[in-house]
């Protein structure tokens, strides 16, 4: 009898196998026949050359040195007020926050700004900043993206990009302040491009990047528009720098990359055991047999259940899902997961475009 019950079991797991991965191979040739790109190798980008790499850009970027004030303490842009009005940031005199970044860490206290503080950081590092403008001239920005690491992938080029949308506020917020017209329509162009940085990443976490460097480049603009003294051509430099920012097709493609990038993920996944029980017990997707027996589910009877009083009953949960579940997971049900989750992408995708 126990045989066959554990025979049964195997036979289940088998047929579970087998489906899911029946399932996930036809609908990848559908994909691929649809024109649909799942190699790390279809989003290789052949633009990269020595003149659009965006290396050199995000090493500048690094060279910028922290400030006091930037970029944890930043002048206010467009504060909205209940009554459905904004503060213009520029033209207040100091600005207060109730908490303040020393010696690495977050400080509770009222704290006080001055542009005089904003100013000693920009000077300290306006030469930098000044490459950074000019460099920042050129059309087409590629950055070296490894596809094939998928939920490894290495980005620390998004940070320094974000980084850098910040000290152009600040730069920006003091220019305007200081009634220097021009400087503040250098920096706010400069400002506006930053996104192109990361228009040929085709991944999704640089285009979230990209909508809140642009969220942060319309409160700037807004700011600078609230001057009455813009002459017709400056306007024309800022109309025409948000005009060349193209976000849709940037959200597309990242969308595509994903189907790639989640194949990727499965593949990872199907090779560490390991890996496999971080993101289940994430998501919650963990075996329940004894969280079942625990009644964890239910704080009140926790004491009172079997499960809890049986010695070295965590490290058994923790051994079930982790070692037994996981692997039974991976083997049974992994392919049926990455088949749901393709399907999901794909029609997400098709909604964007």
């Amino acid at each position: 009898m126990l045989l066959a019950l554990v025979l049964l079991g195997v036979a289940f797991l088998l047929f579970e196998r087998f489906r899911g991965q029946i399932a996930l191979a036809n609908y990848k040739k559908e994909l691929i026949a649809q024109g649909e790109k799942l190699s790390p190798q279809d989003f290789i980008n052949n633009r990269l050359t020595p003149d659009t790499d965006a290396a050199p850009i995000i090493a500048t970027i690094g060279k910028i040195q922290p400030g006091k004030v930037i970029v944890h303490s930043l002048p206010p842009l467009m504060k909205l007020l209940a009554s459905g009005r904004a503060i213009v940031g520029f033209r207040e005199p100091e600005w207060v926050e109730t908490w303040s970044f020393k010696d690495g860490e977050w400080v509770e206290g009222k704290v006080t700004n001055r542009w005089e503080q904003v100013a000693v950081d920009l000077e300290s590092n306006a030469l930098v900043l000044a490459e950074i403008r000019t460099a920042m001239q050129k059309p087409v920005f590629v950055n070296a993206i490894d596809y094939a690491a998928g939920p490894k992938i290495k980005i620390p080029h998004l940070a320094k990009a974000k980084s850098l949308a910040q000290w152009l506020q600040a730069e920006i917020a003091l220019a305007l302040h200081e009634g220097r017209r021009a400087d503040a329509l250098a920096a706010l162009q400069c400002q506006i491009r930053i996104p192109k940085l990361l228009a040929e990443d085709k991944i999704w976490i640089s285009e979230l990047v990209r909508g809140a460097i642009g969220a942060i480049a319309r409160a700037n603009t807004w700011e600078a528009l609230q001057r009455d003294d813009w002459q017709d051509e400056e306007l024309a430099v800022i109309q025409q720098a948000w005009a060349d920012q193209h976000f849709a097709d940037g959200i597309t493609a990242a969308l595509e990359c994903e189907l790639m990038a989640m194949t990727i993920t499965y593949q990872q996944l199907r090779n560490s055991n390991q890996e496999t029980h971080v993101p289940l017990e994430a998501t919650d997707s963990l075996g329940t047999i004894f969280s079942s027996l625990a009644n964890i589910d239910d704080p009140e009877t926790e004491e009172d259940s079997i499960w809890t009083k049986i010695p070295f009953h965590e490290e058994l949960t923790e051994f079930w899902q982790s070692q037994i579940y996981c692997r039974i997971w991976l083997f049974a049900w992994s392919h049926q997961a990455e088949y749901k989750a393709l399907t999901e992408i794909y029609s997400a995708s098709l909604v964007s475009g």
